[in-house]
């Protein structure tokens, strides 16, 4: 929503240039002196109020961004959406819109490490699975070994083809695979290869 129009005296305007040629800035003086930004830019061009043509400033130590806390960004994302709010209450709908970019950003950024750790998380899973299928296979073939090993020994003989092979009952049975299962097995086989 923009501000109703207000006229200024010249006696304003002059203390606005004064100030700002002192060293505030156009949002500082235009908030002290209650003046439209755009209004003030349009006279400091009209009128020619330059600060290249004043003595330069003495330089500032700044301080250093070392001591600034971290931020993780659904903090900055928040904290760019309260900005944002209070830039478009005030009339200022660039400094908004830079206010959204900034809070878009950062949730951006949050989506992409929701989707990295679910990526890792399924990535995880899935070698578990191959873990346990492994697990599996390897339980069989002790099974099927056991099974001959039994066979030979109950009949007496050392070779495996012998006419008396007894079955072995199965104490802790492999359940067969779920149809999802097998399809996960099957597509894992065609990218691979065959063994």
């Amino acid at each position: 929503m923009s501000q109703p129009y207000r006229k200024r005296s010249p006696e304003t305007w002059t203390a606005a240039r004064d100030a700002w040629l002192g060293g505030l800035t156009a949002e500082e003086v235009c908030v002290r002196f209650d003046l439209g930004e755009s209004a003030f830019h349009k006279r400091a061009r009209a009128e020619g109020w330059r600060r290249v043509d004043q003595a330069d400033p003495e330089p500032e130590d700044l301080p250093t961004d070392d001591d600034l806390p971290d931020i993780d960004d659904e903090a900055l994302a928040a904290l760019a959406f309260r900005r944002m709010s209070v830039e478009a209450r005030r009339g200022r709908l660039n400094r908004a819109l830079a206010w959204g970019r900034l809070r878009d950003m950062a949730l951006r950024q949050v989506s992409d490490r929701a989707r990295l750790e679910a990526r890792v998380a399924r990535a995880a899973s899935r070698a578990s699975i191959d873990t346990l299928n492994e697990i599996n296979a390897t339980a069989r073939s002790i099974v099927q070994s056991a099974r001959l090993v039994g066979a030979v020994a109950d009949t007496g003989t050392h070779s495996p083809s012998s006419s008396k092979v007894q079955e072995v009952q199965e104490v802790h049975p492999v359940p067969p695979l779920s149809r999802a299962e097998r399809r996960r097995q099957a597509a894992r086989a065609r990218k691979t290869g065959p063994p």
